[in-house]
């Protein structure tokens, strides 16, 4: 069995989970590691037993099948698109760019790969959480019926120099300087982005207006507002309310999804349901990292498609603009003044 060669570019968290599981994989042969800190991943390449690179680019003439880009989504487009040029299955963290622009050259440069057989996977890890693919299906049954309501909360307390609790990876972490910057809106963006996208994968309909009220309460002067509520509007007539603030030291997610015939709530990763019958519940053991990156290896070997697309990269990436215009602009977004 040929393995699939892979290159990592980044050294924070999200390398040292995925790392730590592509090791796990027989298919897989961890090839290289690129990143800016020297200090930090010549270590972590080290402890792989992989090759260090301070430029990225090197990592293009190594001979791989695939390369993850794990980098702040503001660096995504030149590594995105030259993976893509240079015929390699993509890994793309989320969001897909902080710039709308650049997000859009990505997909472009993907459309036109996948004419060659190049595949690509748009990391939102929460849709390969089997607790919100339960959501998923029972809310895509077929008597389920329109979705009409939703709402999602995902509170955590978050400030510049103390350590995070990462549920998904079990470790504390410090936060990267770039998450606290005004002009990254790191909660209403960055973070509420996997909110918007599995949003739209609930209620399987497309946002037309966004509404979003932002402040910033604890964090410094001339950081990103920590406390916010983003209102999107569907197609279908459905509305939805998604916040994910960095102000509540009780950190707590409850997820609540109406359709017409059947109500589906996820609280702290154990799933509820009830449609004319007895409510059903559902909890499951699973580990995060290998999940998303044997669905990828999948993907690369072309023995599966993937389930997260560079397309609805794009859809969050725009909703999520929307709503960072919405709350500077103290009004409502149509999504048509976006995209």
């Amino acid at each position: 069995m040929n393995k699939t060669r892979i290159g990592i570019i980044g050294a924070g968290a999200m390398a040292r989970a995925h790392l730590a599981a592509l090791a796990q994989d027989e298919r897989v042969e961890l090839a290289a590691l690129s990143s800016r800190s020297r200090d930090t991943a010549q270590p972590l390449a080290d402890s792989f037993g992989i090759s260090y690179h301070d430029d990225w680019r090197e990592l293009l003439n190594l001979d791989l099948n695939a390369l993850y880009v794990l980098t702040p989504d503001f660096l995504h487009r030149d590594m995105a698109i030259a993976a893509l040029e240079n015929g390699l299955h993509l890994f793309l963290e989320k969001s897909i760019d902080r710039d709308l622009n650049a997000g859009r050259e990505i997909v472009r440069a993907g459309e036109a790969a996948a004419q060659n057989g190049v595949q690509t996977l748009m990391a939102y890890p929460l849709r390969f959480d089997p607790h919100y693919r339960k959501m998923h299906e029972v809310l895509s049954s077929p008597d389920a019926g329109r979705g009409i309501y939703a709402a999602s909360l995902r509170a955590h307390f978050l400030t510049a120099g103390t350590q995070m609790y990462d549920k998904y990876r079990d470790e504390y972490y410090a936060p990267p300087a770039w998450y606290f910057k005004e002009e990254n809106y790191g909660p209403i963006y960055s973070h509420a982005s996997h909110d918007y996208d599995y949003m739209r994968w609930f209620m399987n309909s497309e946002v037309t207006r966004v509404s979003a009220v932002a402040r910033r309460a604890l964090l410094p002067e001339g950081s990103a507002p920590d406390a916010f509520v983003t209102t999107l509007e569907f197609e279908n007539g459905a509305i939805a309310g998604v916040s994910t603030p960095w102000v509540t030291r009780v950190e707590y997610d409850l997820i609540t999804v109406a359709a017409e015939k059947v109500t589906v709530m996820n609280r702290n990763n154990e799933v509820f349901w009830r449609g004319d019958g007895e409510e059903e519940s559902a909890k499951f053991d699973f580990d995060l990292w290998q999940t998303i990156n044997g669905h990828f290896v999948d993907v690369a070997r072309g023995e599966a498609t993937p389930l997260c697309t560079l397309q609805d990269g794009i859809a969050a990436a725009t909703i999520a603009t929307a709503a960072v215009r919405s709350a500077k602009e103290q009004r409502p977004v149509e999504i048509g003044e976006i995209a």
